[in-house]
């Protein structure tokens, strides 16, 4: 699953790749640096995202409408990951269904399992193969209750393609990355089937070496 991204930490690179503007920029995560981050989303960080007809910030992690408080739903529900498998049938997410954005990242992470049980991890990085910013197709929605007012979102995820099912060898999942022909379609809430399928997406895995100076590509 989904749950460490390295976001993006210039707004204007988020802007010029997707030509939409931010109306706030108050909250933004660093937005003039650009070192490398490895941001847990069990932190519920506030994130840029690209909706519809502009840019905003929205907190990893879904909350709906029927939450009563949100650290009481945090505790029973993990919202930061959706399978678009079920998306229709979990109560959590199909009234978001329509609700669609995308989270612009540098990177995310994957922990590749190096024994049957998980007792060894290797960690990977994963980038786009070219110079762009990788796109991850999301749901949102704005909860309003008890004074609080914000918007929250999900990661999509799908069946793993060739390269991820190697790193994510204990479920065989990816986030659905979205190529760039894709974005706006998704944002014009195409059919959600129509982004399951990820075997053509390429991708850049580079793993943590496991001994000092050690390191393994996987292309």
């Amino acid at each position: 699953m989904c749950y460490f991204v390295n976001p993006v930490q210039k707004l204007s690179t988020i802007e010029k790749q997707y030509r939409k503007k931010f109306k706030d920029k108050k909250g933004a995560i660093a937005p003039d640096e650009t070192h490398r981050a490895k941001i847990s989303g069990f932190s519920y960080p506030e994130l840029p995202l690209i909706l519809a007809n502009n840019a905003d910030f929205g907190v990893w992690g879904l909350i709906p409408d029927f939450a009563k408080a949100v650290d009481a739903f945090r505790k029973e529900t993990n919202t930061l990951n959706a399978r678009i498998e079920t998306l229709a049938e979990k109560a959590v997410f199909k009234s978001s269904l329509n609700n669609r954005c995308v989270l612009p990242i540098q990177s995310f992470f994957e922990y590749q399992w190096l024994d049957a049980k998980g007792k060894q991890k290797r960690l990977f990085e994963i980038s786009a193969t070219n110079d762009n910013l990788l796109s991850l197709a999301c749901i949102f929605n704005i909860y309003e209750n008890w004074g609080k007012r914000f918007l929250s979102f999900s990661i999509i995820t799908t069946q793993a393609n060739e390269l991820m099912a190697e790193i994510h060898n204990s479920k065989k999942r990816m986030p659905v990355v979205l190529e760039a022909e894709e974005v706006d379609l998704w944002l014009q809430r195409e059919p959600i089937s129509l982004f399951e399928n990820r075997s053509k997406v390429k991708l850049t895995a580079v793993a943590e070496p496991l001994e000092p100076d050690a390191q393994l590509s996987l292309f």
